[in-house]
């Protein structure tokens, strides 16, 4: 073997040659015989495969003589033609099939049943493969930040720990608060212990759901998602009835569980979302429905056994007369608001009264 052959392939120049197949292409210009590229998308919207078209009319279908065979045992052997009109308007004619093609329009799709024309980076669908077609012209999205890699990508490591911290300063308040005053770290510290534990499996289990949908393992946002709505909804089961007293307003203290649970249906939304996100819209319908039926039959149900809208008759809380904001009322007042339950007690006494003495002529 003589020296030049030991020598390998010479460099390649990145100078323009003078013509030819070689010479290199200006930006702007697709590369020499590529006129588009057919994309086949995941349903998120990310590219599965891309085919290079190099002629029209472009042949679509499962056959082997099409110009780009679809492996989706949906799409007819020959199910659609992508033509250049005269006035370079790319068309998608549709072919005989039992599924036909569907343009995306929205959140909706526009059955095909005549030669219509592609707007640009609009996506279609043939049976269940999700198509777009590029041109060269076509508009790019900025390029995104790279994320790095890793079970902890998303979010920096002390925003993590600062939310850690604060959900174990919570846990740790409440526990102190309900606990004996001589209570020993044995008392705290199981119960403290657990909470990391508690939310990385939820958090893993959503990952691994969104691992199953989107194939990637989302773990860091939904960790986060989960620690903030713990502390959003400890934060207003504390300061809606604090806030109600101060104020005299007791409907905000029953209000608290309509609260609680309106930030567990948007964490329940909000991680659907990353785990589905090709159907935002329809995921938050569905939640807020289920939430507002869910509530429905809770004050029905508490309407025909006590006739109260909500549960809760009396405050949770006694707190220090010193954060009352609103003026005082006099005793009177409370005499006057008794009237209508004393009255209540009285007749339900009465009922009680009767049915025992109907029982004992019995």
């Amino acid at each position: 073997m003589s020296a030049q052959e030991n020598a390998g392939p010479p460099p390649i120049s990145l100078t323009p040659s003078e013509g030819g197949l070689g010479a290199a292409q200006p930006w702007g210009h697709s590369a020499p015989g590529r006129l588009a590229q057919l994309e086949v998308l995941e349903p998120d919207g990310r590219v599965l495969h891309a085919h290079d078209v190099r002629a029209w009319p472009l042949r679509l279908g499962r056959a082997l003589d099409n110009d780009i065979v679809l492996h989706d045992a949906t799409v007819a052997a020959h199910h659609a033609l992508v033509v250049l009109t005269e006035e370079g308007e790319l068309q998608i004619q549709p072919l005989p099939s039992r599924n036909g093609a569907q343009l995306e329009q929205g959140r909706h799709r526009l059955a095909l049943n005549h030669p219509q024309t592609l707007p640009p980076l609009a996506c279609w669908w043939l049976g269940h493969t999700r198509l777009r077609l590029r041109l060269p012209q076509d508009p790019l999205s900025e390029e995104a930040l790279a994320v790095p890699h890793g079970l902890l990508r998303g979010a920096p490591a002390w925003q993590l720990a600062a939310l850690l911290l604060a959900v174990m300063a919570w846990m740790a308040g409440g526990l102190w608060l309900g606990n004996a005053p001589d209570a020993g770290w044995d008392d705290y510290l199981p119960q403290l212990l657990s909470v990391p534990a508690v939310f990385c499996a939820w958090a893993v289990g959503w990952g691994l759901a969104s691992k199953l949908f989107t194939r990637r393992f989302s773990f860091v946002p939904h960790l986060k998602a989960a620690m903030l709505a713990f502390l959003a909804g400890s934060g207003l089961e504390a300061l809606l009835p604090a806030l109600g007293f101060a104020l005299d307003l007791p409907v905000l203290g029953a209000l608290r569980h309509v609260a609680v649970s309106a930030v567990a249906a948007a964490l329940v939304a909000y991680q659907l979302s990353l785990v589905l996100p090709f159907s935002l819209r329809r995921l938050g319908v569905a939640v807020a429905t289920l939430w507002v039926l869910g509530h429905g039959v809770a004050t029905a149900v508490s309407w025909q056994h006590s006739e109260r809208l909500f549960e809760d008759l009396y405050a949770t809380s006694l707190y220090p007369p010193s954060w009352r904001l609103a003026g005082t009322r006099p005793a009177a007042d409370l005499a006057q608001q008794l009237k209508p339950l004393e009255q209540a007690l009285q007749e339900s006494a009465r009922r009680a009264r009767a049915k025992e003495l109907g029982e004992q002529a019995d």
